[in-house]
């Protein structure tokens, strides 16, 4: 379990969320970035663009797949979440319905 915050961002693989993502990567101060997606593989290559984009940070970015149109979409992620972290410390609902 990390002791960073952990900071979920929904839609984050584009747009305003995705440059969030990018100003917690510039922050000095070390998050646990989870950042959500509809697709995991493009949430996947944004994550990978944004950590070769900032090496240095301390922060770590993690992917979740997350689809708030679906109930079942967000009830796996709260799960995941759950097992995974334990908490969330900061929500960020930034996906578009």
């Amino acid at each position: 379990m990390s002791s960073n915050p952990i900071v979920l961002i929904t839609g984050a693989n584009t747009g305003l969320g995705l440059e969030t993502v990018k100003a917690l990567l510039r922050s000095p101060k070390a998050h646990t970035i989870l950042l959500g997606g509809r697709n995991i593989d493009k949430a996947n290559a944004a994550a990978k663009a944004v950590q070769e984009e900032y090496p240095q940070s301390r922060s770590v970015v993690k992917t979740i797949q997350v689809d708030v149109e679906y109930d079942d979409s967000i009830s796996k992620a709260f799960e995941h979440v759950a097992d995974e972290y334990g908490r969330v410390d900061i929500l960020i609902n930034n996906a578009g319905l």
